[in-house]
C-alpha cells in the first residue's frame, strides 16, 4: 500500500526556499515504521539529485503509546552527520538507529522541523482520510551524543561494585610472649 504517514520530519532550509523532500523524516508506510534520509552528496545545488537512504524499524505497534527519541546533528550535510532513534514502547527503551554520515541536502543552512500527521498523496491513494496522532512533548537544543542520552536517562554501564583490598603481610610466623620486635614483609 502507498500508506504514508509522517511523524516527524526535517526539512532542508535556506533563505526562503524550503524545496526538496525532508532530509530526515519518520515515515509509516505498509503499516511499518521506516526511517528515510535524503542528502544531495555533497553537492550544493537546490536542484541536485537527492540520495535517499530508508531503514525499515518494523510493524508499527498500534494503539500503544510510543515515545520517540531523536537525536539529530547535520553537521552542514557533512559526512560527519549523526542520527540517533531510540523507541520506547511499553516502557521498553529499543535503539532504532545510530547512523553517521550525510544527512542534509548541502544546499540547505540548517533543517527546519515539523510534526504531525502528514500525507502528501491522501486523496489519490485510496481509503480514509482519517488519522489520528497525539504528540505528548516535543523539545529541542543543543547537544551531543553523550548529553542526549544523559538527558533522555541513559547512562553508562554502571562502575563495578566496591571489591575489599587485597592485603598480604608476607608468610606465616609464629612468636613467643615476649617479642617485641617483629619483621614485616607487606604488600597492599
Amino acid at each position: 500500500t502507498q500508506e504514508r504517514i509522517v511523524g516527524f520530519q526535517f526539512h532542508p532550509w535556506v533563505g526562503s526556499n524550503t524545496g526538496g523532500s525532508p532530509s530526515l523524516a519518520m515515515e509509516i508506510k505498509a503499516g511499518k515504521f521506516r526511517r528515510v534520509i535524503r542528502h544531495t552528496n555533497g553537492n550544493t545545488s537546490t536542484s541536485a539529485t537527492q540520495t535517499m537512504l530508508t531503514k525499515d524499524y518494523g510493524a508499527v505497534p498500534y494503539d500503544k503509546w510510543i515515545d520517540f527519541e531523536v537525536y539529530y546533528d547535520p553537521a552542514g550535510g557533512e559526512v560527519t552527520g549523526r542520527v540517533i532513534i531510540n523507541m520506547v514502547v511499553d516502557g521498553v527503551r529499543t535503539r532504532m538507529d545510530d547512523y553517521t554520515g550525510r544527512c542534509l541536502h548541502s544546499w540547505s543552512s540548517w533543517p527546519f522541523w515539523k510534526i504531525g500527521v502528514y500525507d502528501w498523496n491522501i486523496n489519490s491513494s485510496g481509503g480514509s482520510a482519517a488519522r489520528i496522532v497525539y504528540f505528548d512533548m516535543a523539545a529541542h537544543g543543543k547537544a551531543t551524543p553523550t548529553t542526549f542520552e544523559s538527558v533522555i536517562g541513559l547512562t553508562a554501564a554502571p562502575p563495578a561494585p566496591n571489591q575489599p583490598p587485597i592485603v598480604s603481610v608476607g608468610a606465616n610466623a609464629s612468636y613467643t610472649a615476649g617479642t617485641t620486635t617483629f619483621p614485616l614483609d607487606a604488600t597492599v
